[in-house]
């Protein structure tokens, strides 16, 4: 999102509240966090992890529907909501389904995954964001519901 903020300020004359739109995230992701730990405790991990995963690609969609730069931080602050979610349930399942002895092993393997996102995203972000529009997130909802889907069939079930 970073990579394409000045599009999205040209395009939703905000740019007083520009920064809003990380921080909406990181502020609802950071709040949420713990909570779904314990929520997942208490009502299973799949019964907290769909409904994350849900709200976080309803929130991509509305940020990419934005017509204002509210309207944006609102989208960003329910899809930090539902990556609260995402980001503590892949840890806990993590240490739910992998033996302690390999656990380092997949754990690094999570975080070489978020060094390679980190570094590629604002790359491929730029140029989509260059070529197509800011708007480009959104596109990705079907395939990222089918792969997260998947995935959760093969570590739940």
């Amino acid at each position: 999102v970073v990579t394409a903020l000045p599009s999205i300020v040209a395009d939703l004359r905000g740019g007083q509240n520009y920064s809003w739109v990380e921080s909406a995230y990181l502020i609802s992701t950071a709040a949420l966090c713990p909570a779904y730990g314990k929520l997942s405790d208490v009502f299973g991990r799949k019964w907290i992890l769909y409904p994350s995963i849900i709200i976080f690609l309803t929130g991509s969609a509305l940020c990419g529907a934005a017509r204002t730069m509210n309207w944006l931080i609102l989208s960003r602050a329910l899809q930090g909501v539902g990556g609260g979610g995402i980001l503590q349930l892949v840890q806990i399942v993590i240490s739910d389904i992998v033996p302690l002895e390999v656990r380092g092993t997949y754990g690094s393997a999570s975080a070489v995954t978020w060094v390679v996102a980190g570094f590629l995203g604002p790359l491929i972000g730029g140029a989509l964001t260059d070529h197509l529009s800011w708007r480009w997130y959104a596109h990705s909802i079907p395939r990222n519901l089918t792969q997260k889907h998947e995935s959760i069939q093969v570590l739940l079930d």
